[in-house]
């Protein structure tokens, strides 16, 4: 597939320069940030700087409302440098962490390209994790529902999930990576333009396209059968299947999945015809919806194989109904700020309005006691 990717902020735009510098041929795009200096460490020509008049290059500093501001503020001119960029692209990919400053304003820009753009926009969302301040869960809550209402589906990472056992401060860097390694097969998605029974039974970007629907996540396992020559193939291909369901991009329940798109790849001496047949049976098992599709892909590294599951339409997850609750707590908090505030206004107002009479008061009684001194 042709993909047109779209960095904003600090960790999207790391994220998504691993792509650039991969130097991939069907991937082009763009990296927008607040922060001139993050901006500038960035190797890459495509860089478009925002907020320069608002903020002159300093960041937003996790101040989602700063972000949301300036994105606003710049969004057209934005939207103008990305136009003169994008060529001809199949879907659009942004990748922003959801509770970052610049980031999380990502609602205003998907809003901003799909008002311009015919291509699907998907938003890959990096979740906060335990780790983070308060503040970066407070944003990512603040921006969730009117980020993935913009999109054609939505894509959240999380970290918490990504690390297994190591920690995430410290180790951006690998997380990112890892962030990549899941991408980079997705976007393989339609690339082989080979011969034979393998190319005839290729997934392609109307496969991914169909599949994709609201909340969906990314697994991956790999294998490399040359270490074990005797090994059952189908069987093998079926416990990668079940191990990528597990080591996927967000924790989801598979009785919670409407429809999955299943990919094998590896070098043609492991895959063939039956390559994806047992993994999509496995899959047509297991998910609660029944729209299933896949094929095979060839990789160049001989021996290995991986097995690339997308699930998509998924009805709920513990990690998104956590936020969403917090979206919801947040509101009833903003609801109390209000209240509080009128009743203080309104305190304000009655105390007032208690010193004007006590003045008036203490006036009458200055003149009834001058009356009456006067008369005695």
């Amino acid at each position: 597939m042709k993909v047109f990717l779209i960095g904003l902020g600090r960790a999207g735009c790391r994220i998504t320069h691993q792509f650039f510098e991969a130097g991939l041929h069907n991937v082009e795009g763009v990296l927008v940030d607040t922060d001139l200096a993050d901006l500038g460490h960035l190797k890459y020509r495509y860089r478009i700087p925002a907020g320069e008049a608002l903020i002159d290059g300093e960041g937003t500093q996790r101040d989602l409302s700063l972000g949301m501001e300036v994105i606003q503020a710049d969004r057209y001119g934005i939207i103008e440098k990305m136009t003169r960029v994008k060529g001809d692209a199949d879907c659009i990919f942004l990748i922003s962490a959801l509770g970052g400053g610049t980031g999380g304003a990502a609602g205003i820009l998907l809003e901003e390209m799909k008002k311009n753009f015919i291509e699907p926009l998907y938003y890959v969302g990096v979740l906060p994790c335990e780790e983070d301040l308060s503040v970066v869960t407070i944003n990512a809550a603040r921006a969730l529902k009117e980020t993935i209402r913009h999109c054609d589906a939505f894509f959240p990472i999380d970290m918490d999930h990504l690390k297994q056992s190591t920690r995430i401060k410290g180790n951006y860097r690998g997380i990112n990576r890892l962030i990549y390694t899941y991408f980079e097969r997705v976007f393989r998605i339609g690339e082989f333009s080979g011969r034979g029974d393998i190319g005839e039974n290729a997934v392609d970007f109307s496969d991914f396209a169909k599949t994709l629907k609201g909340l969906s996540v990314v697994g991956l396992k790999g294998q490399d059968l040359l270490l074990n020559p005797e090994i059952d193939k189908p069987e093998a291909v079926i416990d990668l299947t079940k191990a990528a369901s597990k080591m996927t991009t967000l924790q989801v329940e598979l009785g919670d999945v409407q429809s999955a798109l299943v990919t094998v790849l590896g070098d043609r001496d492991h895959i063939d015809f039956l390559g994806s047949i047992p993994a999509r049976l496995w899959v047509e098992k297991n998910i609660g919806g029944r729209e299933v599709r896949g094929g095979d892909m060839p990789l160049s590294r001989r021996g290995n194989v991986e097995v690339l599951l997308i699930f998509s339409g998924v009805k709920r997850s513990e990690e998104m109904a956590g936020l969403y609750k917090k979206v919801e707590l947040l509101g009833k908090a903003q609801q109390m700020d209000e209240t509080i505030t009128e009743v203080i206004d309104r305190i304000g107002g009655m105390r007032r309005t208690l010193n004007e009479l006590e003045r008036e008061m203490d006036e009458t009684y200055q003149k009834l006691k001058g009356k009456v001194e006067k008369k005695e």
